[in-house]
Formats: structure tokens, sequence, C-alpha cells
């Protein structure tokens, strides 16, 4: 048996006003529920016996019974469908047929699940797209392929923005004149589709047939890059240099020992060390910022402190404080975010004094990672070491992780270099 629908108006809901709320009965096997609609009249619509007799309120009543059909058009056999289960289909499907949602406020409660590192990248994304736009919001359903398309070609053709890190503002940058050449639009185009497919994930029910977001532009847009070799890794002899450097800028010596601890700790990022805690026994144990959200572990890490590393890890303040394992990283960049950028401009300054090629902390992790390799370790063990998010998810629950064998790596890696004069004798 299919179901029915018929309005009523009931004596005993009288308003205070002296209107009727019209109600929407739905039978179905034997029991009927009412659902309330925002359809009202007064006593002249209808009859002493409270049946509805305003042609006006039957029409438009009519239009709501038609909708009500139409959200459980898909259904062929309802003998073994309860009441509620239809009424609550036929409430989903029509307050999809009324769905919004602003594609900014939703982005903003994603991004703020992510790491503080990640979710600087979907930011930069949303405010570039924001920008576009002209505007601070947008129903998700109103974002097309064409929209798109030319987001694509305003984010290429924008000069190089950045935002002053005392005011906020964003303004243009004066370093960096060059045109974008499709790199920022393909990683903005990956962030908000992410965002977007979060959504639909969220909203949609495909297996009730409600689907509030029914189509993703993301999905059939593709920006494809120009190459990017990237930068290379330092190379050994540099690194070398550095290691033995001796300066009497501070400025210089700051980021060499930040450089150098980095790489005693198999690759380690700035960040990760900013908010490194004091090892015990001579082990560090950090969960890696960038990977913590996508592996099943966490990203822990655990890392054998060498000794070679004491005078670089002394110069940064090392054992003076129990919270924070290197407090100078702190007090040279209040916020976590910046720390990076510091010690690559110490770098860049003393490149530029001893005449070499310029590097950042980026190539200290692929050095790491191709000395590593060098020795003849597997790529999975390199991979490990440098806390990848990896492709052995299960092995990553189950399995406990080699640390004794990434520590052997990091002493094989850490030989290859004269540490000290006592050593170089």
């Amino acid at each position: 048996m299919k179901p029915t629908f018929r309005p009523v108006v009931y004596a005993h809901h009288k308003r205070k006003d002296g209107t009727y709320n019209v109600k929407i009965v739905v039978y179905l096997n034997g029991k009927e529920r009412k659902l309330p609609t925002s359809i009202y009249c007064t006593k002249d619509d209808i009859t002493r016996t409270h049946h509805i007799k305003s042609q006006d309120i039957l029409n438009k009543c009519n239009v709501l019974i038609l909708r009500m059909h139409d959200a459980i058009s898909d259904i062929s056999i309802f003998e073994n469908r309860d009441v509620d289960w239809l009424v609550a289909r036929i409430k989903a499907k029509m307050t999809a047929d009324d769905f919004r949602l602003d594609f900014f406020a939703f982005a903003e409660q994603f991004i703020a699940q992510k790491s503080e590192g990640t979710a600087m990248t979907y930011v930069t994304a949303v405010n570039a797209f924001k920008r576009f736009l002209k505007r601070d919001t947008i129903d998700i359903n109103d974002i097309t392929k064409k929209m798109l398309v030319e987001f694509v070609e305003f984010v290429d053709k924008e000069p190089w923005m950045c935002i002053n890190r005392h005011t906020g503002e964003l303004h243009e940058s004066k370093k960096k004149k060059m045109k974008r050449k499709g790199r920022a639009a393909n990683t903005y185009i990956g962030k908000l589709g992410a965002i977007f497919k979060e959504a639909k994930k969220k909203y949609n029910d495909e297996d009730e047939g409600i689907v509030v977001i029914p189509r993703s532009p993301f999905e059939s847009i593709e920006v494809v890059p120009p190459p990017h070799k990237g930068q290379d890794a330092i190379s050994k002899d540099v690194l070398q240099m550095i290691i033995a450097a001796e300066t009497s800028n501070k400025f210089h010596r700051y980021a060499l020992d930040a450089l150098v601890v980095s790489f005693g700790l198999m690759g380690i990022n700035m960040a990760d060390l900013y908010e490194a805690r004091p090892p015990k026994g001579g082990v560090m144990v950090y969960r890696r910022c960038k990977t913590k959200e996508r592996r099943p572990d966490g990203a822990e890490m655990r890392v054998q402190v060498s000794a070679e590393l004491q005078p670089y890890l002394e110069r940064l303040g090392a054992g003076t404080s129990k919270d924070v394992w290197l407090p100078e990283l702190r007090e040279a960049s209040p916020i976590r975010r910046c720390v990076t950028t510091r010690v690559n401009r110490g770098l860049k300054s003393w490149c530029e004094k001893n005449g070499v090629e310029r590097f950042t902390t980026y190539g200290v992790r692929k050095a790491w990672a191709t000395l590593a390799r060098s020795t003849g370790a597997d790529k999975s063990l390199v991979d490990e070491c440098i806390g990848h998010v990896g492709d052995f998810k299960m092995t990553d629950i189950y399995a406990e992780r080699p640390w004794e064998k990434m520590a052997e790596l990091n002493r094989k890696v850490l030989d290859m270099f004269v540490w000290n004069k006592e050593r170089e004798e």
C-alpha cells in the first residue's frame, strides 16, 4: 500500500491570534503522523466542522503534497516501510531542496581541525578565492567549473602576495614580481577541492538518496603545473663546511646551529624542533606536525641525540629550560610558523658572505635522505626516518617501528662527517 497525504485543521490547535496551522497527515500501513506546515488559515477559510474550504489554501497544500510525493518517487515498495522512516525521509528530502551552505563558513570549520602548518596552506587558497570573488560568502552549489577556470586565470596573473606580520594586512610582495606560472593555481584548486569533497561527505547521504550537493566542479578541472625541479639537497662538502664553520656573527651562528641540529636528528623540521621537549634518556620523542594527522601512529618519532650535536645544542639553550628543549629558537621567533623563515634568512646571509649557492632548511632534509640512501639502506627505512605518510597503513597500526635500525642508519650518516678536532686527528 502506498502512503496517502491529506491536509487537516484541528480545532484544538487554534492559536492566540485566531489562526490555525494546517497539518499534512501522512498515512502508511495503518499508522499516521502529522507534519506541520508553514500554511495558516483563519476561521473564514474553514467550515464549521474545521474542513478547509478556501481554494487558495487547498492549492498551497496540493503543491506541498506534490513535493512530498516527489520526495519518495524513487521508492516502489512500501510494505516493509515504517511511517516514521517515511516522515524522516520526506523531511530530509524537502530540506535538501532548500539546502544552503556558505562554502567559506564551512571552510573555516574544516581548517580549524588542521594542524597549524597544514591549516595555513588552506587559508592561503581560501583567501585567494575570496580575492577573486571580491566577497566573503558564496553558496557551495553556486561554484561552477567556469568560475574555477576564471579563478585559475586570475591566480596566474596575480602578483605574489604576502601578509604584514605586524598589521595582518595583505599586500603585493616587492621581492617576487614573477608570475606564478600555474603552480599556485594547482595547489589552490587542490585545497579548495578537498574542502568541497569534505562538505559532500558530511551533508550527502547517497544510501538514502539525499544529495544536497549534487556535483563537484573540481572533479572536472585539472591544472597541470609546469615541471618543478625543486631544491637540490645540500652537498656533503657544504654540510661539512657548515659543521666546521666558526663565526662571530650571532645571526649566522643561530642559523647554522639550527641547521646542524636538524641534520643530526634525521632532518627534523624547524617547526618540530621549535616545539621539541627535552629528551629523556638521550632520546627525543615528538610527533611530526606535518603528518601526524595523516599517519595512523600519529607520526611519532624517536631520535637518539648524538654526542656530536652537544656544542650546537648548548648554543641553542639546551638544558636551560624544563619545558622547551631549545629556548633560543623561541626567543628569536616568538611564533612557530616564523622560525623556519628566520633560520632561512640567516642561512641566506651566510651563503652570500661565504660564496655558497643559496639553500634552505628543506635542502638539509633532502641531504639526510640522500646520504641515507647512499648507505644502501632500504627506501622504506629512509621513509620511516623522515616521517613520511607511507603506503603501509595497517603495518603502521600493528607493528612497532624499527627504532634501532633507524638509529643505526642515522649513525652511519653522521659518521660520514668530521665533527671536531679530536676526531679529525
